[in-house]
């Protein structure tokens, strides 16, 4: 039996998906020129940071997540619970790479994949390949096959509204079960699930405070079974706030393990 894991997840993350029909926008990454008849310098590796959109190849949205310093988390909004893709990009010039990437929905861990042949043009368009490898062992019914498919992301200008902590600061509610999640001046996150008894004490630190994404972290206590092989874990992520909306809102997504199991929690909601 598939058991349901710490109901922030369903946070409303569909009411995020409004951002899959925001304009694309914003400003391509700016370049220097030499003068004087100088050398030019050489060309800096571009930047991956961005929230991301487009959708797989089964007409299903992606929304991606990726911070200044290549962490990377992707959702693809194909029915709850949403399957996810997190790790760490690399760029090298223009090209963007990325290996041991863990893919997951809620509490199935798939496996991993791979970003091969990947095109950037700094907070414009993100193109590549994904490569997924299964789980050893784990059924195809569950899992899978191993696949290859293409990534085609536009950039979302809501990505250039900075990250200031102030930003996140406040309380948001969970758009499903009007939950209230409260993070305060300095940071820190603490919520609490009425239908699981799940204690949520959290972090939120700035990356880069010109960009819209932040670094969480989570850690769960006090859930109540079949959730209490929660208890004691932590989850790590990444979140943004969409302030070109009245009210703001917030997205949260994160992955933690138990054991060989990989678990997801994501959602969205606006501020009170």
């Amino acid at each position: 039996m598939k058991t349901r894991a710490f109901r922030f997840r369903d946070f409303g993350l569909l009411s995020v998906s409004s951002l899959l029909l925001a304009s694309c926008g914003g400003g391509g990454g700016g370049g220097s020129s030499s003068g004087g008849g100088s050398t030019a310098p050489p060309v800096q590796n571009a930047s991956p940071g961005g929230i991301w959109q487009g959708r797989d190849p089964q007409g299903f949205a992606i929304l991606g997540v990726v911070a200044e310093d290549g962490r990377s988390q992707f959702i693809v909004i194909d029915g709850t619970p949403y399957t996810q893709y997190w790790g760490t990009l690399t760029t090298s010039g223009s090209t963007v790479s990325g290996s041991n990437i863990q893919v997951a929905a809620g509490v199935t861990y798939f496996g991993t994949a791979t970003l091969t042949g990947g095109s950037l043009v700094a907070r414009q368009t993100f193109t590549g390949t994904v490569n997924y490898t299964p789980l050893a062992g784990c059924p195809a019914t569950t899992c899978g096959a191993s696949q290859s498919f293409p990534l085609n992301l536009t950039f979302n200008s809501v990505y250039n509204q900075g990250g200031a902590l102030s930003r996140i600061v406040g309380n948001w509610r969970d758009n499903e079960t009007g939950q209230t999640v409260n993070i305060n001046s300095a940071g820190v996150i603490f919520a609490q699930e009425a239908a699981t008894g799940c204690v949520i004490n959290g972090q939120v630190s700035t990356i880069n405070t010109n960009f819209n994404a932040y670094s969480v972290t989570y850690t769960f206590a006090s859930c109540r079974f079949p959730y209490n092989i929660q208890n004691g874990t932590t989850a790590t992520g990444l979140a943004f706030v969409d302030t070109s909306v009245s009210p703001n809102n917030i997205y949260f997504a994160g992955q933690y393990r138990v054991g060989n199991s990989a678990y997801t929690v994501y959602g969205a909601g606006p501020k009170i």
